[in-house]
């Protein structure tokens, strides 16, 4: 059991699951401060100042999503991901928005209520964005496959599969046990 949590947590998709989601949280609690402050402080209604966290969570997360959670290509265009990037994320803006006006005209001025409704908004489409963002909008970049560069063990060694940093497995010779490398 142990082995397979190693396994499960050591795998790529597990590790860029856990960084989109430390990403989301940094990007909720600076669209609930933007949301809340605009509310409060400035006195927008509530669907202005969502508008505004939107704008301002989504640019300010941008850079994080592309180099450190999916670690994008570097050679792709950085234009052309911002707008997948900005069109994916008016989906949870959309569905956000939503929550909120039905919770304002529900229960008025409640910022419990729009809070609430924000989170089940962005919740709801928060796994669809995270699939899109990793196969369409931050493809990794291409590694060189190595598959003609291998070569076959020496007959009698003991052949293990062994992961490289970029997630491709490959056998790697090693000696059989009792056995001395001649020089």
């Amino acid at each position: 059991m142990k082995e397979k949590i190693r396994k499960l947590s050591n795998h790529h998709h597990t590790r860029t699951t856990v960084k989109y989601g430390i990403v989301s949280v940094i990007a909720t609690i600076i669209d609930f401060v933007v949301l809340n402050s605009g509310i409060k402080l400035l006195e927008l209604t509530p669907q202005v100042s969502k508008a505004a966290a939107f704008t301002v969570a989504t640019l300010s997360v941008f850079r994080l999503q592309q180099r450190w959670v999916f670690r994008a290509d570097p050679d792709s265009s950085p234009k052309k991901q911002l707008v997948q990037y900005w069109v994916a994320s008016v989906a949870g803006f959309l569905a956000s928005q939503g929550a909120i006006t039905f919770s304002n005209l529900r229960w008025p001025g409640n910022l419990i209520y729009i809070n609430v409704a924000n989170m089940v908004g962005f919740g709801s489409v928060w796994v669809a964005k995270l699939v899109f963002f990793r196969f369409v909008v931050f493809r990794p970049a291409r590694t060189h496959d190595h598959a003609q560069e291998r070569t076959l063990p020496t007959e009698g060694a003991d052949v293990r599969a062994s992961t490289s940093s970029a997630g491709t497995t490959a056998p790697v010779e090693h000696e059989p046990a009792g056995s001395e490398a001649v020089v």
